[in-house]
């Protein structure tokens, strides 16, 4: 990614996290995450684009994130449409290192997964990671949508993948 894209994502990370939960900030929100404006749309191709590059990732994560918690009604709709993206989370969380990941991937991913099938983007690779991410995640929250992760994909499939890893974890 350019120089001036990860200065674009790191003001709007900025901008979201450091403004207060005020009418104007959620005017602001809704009216930068709207379809039109391809904003969620951009972010998640340069997401799945760019997972050679943990740190841009971890941004992009962070971004959508911040996204989602203020307007998960419009930015929700917009992460289940590009198909890619689900995946891309799931290859995100195999690939890179457990120590350099961000955490709110889990949460994107379990908000995706409430409304769709596991099968598609559940690999072992997605599943022995996700019992190796709860020895080192830190915060409740994070621990809790992988929990809720590995039972959804538990109660979905019908051999016992999840079982065994719990068996031997």
């Amino acid at each position: 990614m350019s120089d001036s894209e990860r200065e674009l994502i790191g003001k709007l990370l900025n901008a979201l996290a450091d403004a207060p939960k005020v009418p104007e900030k959620m005017k602001w929100v809704k009216d930068i995450a709207d379809p039109s404006t391809d904003l969620i749309k951009s972010l998640t191709q340069c997401f799945v684009s760019s997972l050679d590059d943990p740190k841009f990732c971890n941004s992009i994560i962070k971004a959508l994130r911040l996204l989602y918690d203020t307007i998960p009604e419009i930015v929700l709709p917009q992460l289940e449409s590009n198909k890619e993206f689900p995946n891309a989370l799931t290859e995100y969380l195999i690939q890179i290192d457990k120590n350099d990941q961000e955490g709110d991937a889990y949460i994107l991913l379990i908000n995706l997964f409430e409304k769709c099938a596991f099968s598609e983007y559940s690999s072992k690779e997605f599943k022995k990671s996700m019992f190796d991410s709860l020895a080192i995640i830190q915060d409740e929250h994070i621990f809790e949508s992988i929990v809720r992760l590995i039972l959804t994909i538990s109660s979905q499939e019908s051999c016992g993948t999840i079982i065994h890893y719990c068996c031997n974890h």
